[in-house]
């Protein structure tokens, strides 16, 4: 039978934290024959070194997290205050166009380019706003039926899918520790981008699962372009592009919205393809609360 004591302070705690002394103590007592302890063995060590570091991680990671806070929050204020100077911007842009017969064509195809680049800065404007607000505004998780999130989500994208004459196949999912609203964005997100980046004539879906534990693997395959394997990471990071914005619309923001709601479920979001034949994108989830964050 051992008994461990607790750490202890064996310097002065008036001086500084970098000249305290810690030792962690134990006790070992020893019985005879008749279990009467006859004496005990008391072993001390020096446990400085890893009070020090244990502090020094606390200490990090507060200083993180409050990071990570003023950065959502300066992300939110500037997003927020960037949209209205938008509005004008675009409003003047197509008042001037209303009188178009006093401009030339250069002065309409300028304004046209103002108009046009306006209203692509406040799709990303609003993306950065989402984005932002993942872990600050989002609902606390719950048991949520995962097949009427994702039945939101295809009804979101329903003209786009009958535009692309797309096939979208759907398993059944079982319920899931998530937000709601998030999982339908994630759904979507996903849908979209499989839908967007595919030269077939006619882009094919289809959003599976299979249970591993207590989580579901979740996937979104299609048969659209393919990532090469070495951009497997640059996909999820905010603002990366893999194509120009001529040849597809979008931000560059959508997958690291995907993975910072997967992440703020407890469970993690990866990618894989040949990079010529379709992509296949994973993500967990929970079917209770174990991982997932507030």
């Amino acid at each position: 039978m051992s008994i461990h004591l607790s750490y202890q302070n064996l310097t002065d705690r008036k001086r500084p934290v970098s000249k305290l002394k810690w030792t962690a103590t134990s006790v070992t007592p020893v019985e005879d024959n008749c279990n009467n302890v006859v004496f005990l063995i008391k072993e001390a060590h020096d446990v400085t070194e890893h009070k020090r570091r244990e502090a020094e991680l606390t200490r990090l990671n507060d200083q993180l997290t409050t990071s990570n806070r003023e950065l959502e929050q300066f992300a939110y204020v500037a997003s927020h205050d960037l949209q209205e100077p938008l509005r004008k911007i675009t409003s003047y842009a197509q008042l001037l166009l209303e009188d178009a017969e006093n401009l030339n064509p250069d002065a309409r195809r300028d304004i046209d380019v103002v108009i046009d680049g306006a209203e692509r800065l406040k799709v990303l404007v609003g993306d950065l706003l989402t984005f932002s607000r993942v872990t600050t505004l989002g609902r606390p998780l719950s048991l949520v039926d995962a097949n009427e999130c994702l039945q939101a989500a295809l009804e979101n994208l329903e003209l786009t899918i009958q535009e692309s004459n797309s096939v979208i196949k759907c398993d059944t999912f079982p319920a899931v520790v998530a937000d709601a609203g998030q999982l339908t964005r994630l759904f979507q997100n996903l849908i979209s981008n499989a839908i967007k980046y595919c030269d077939e004539a006619r882009p094919t879906v289809h959003i599976g699962n299979r249970v591993v534990d207590s989580q579901v693997e979740c996937f979104v395959k299609d048969n659209g372009l393919g990532i090469e394997p070495r951009y497997f990471d640059k996909v999820f990071e905010i603002f990366q592009r893999l194509h120009g914005r001529t040849a597809y619309s979008g931000t560059g923001i959508g997958l690291a919205i995907c993975k910072r709601i997967v992440e703020r479920f407890g469970g993690r979001i990866w990618v894989d393809s040949d990079g010529k034949s379709g992509t296949t994108f994973y993500f967990t989830l929970n079917m209770d609360s174990q991982g997932a964050q507030a």
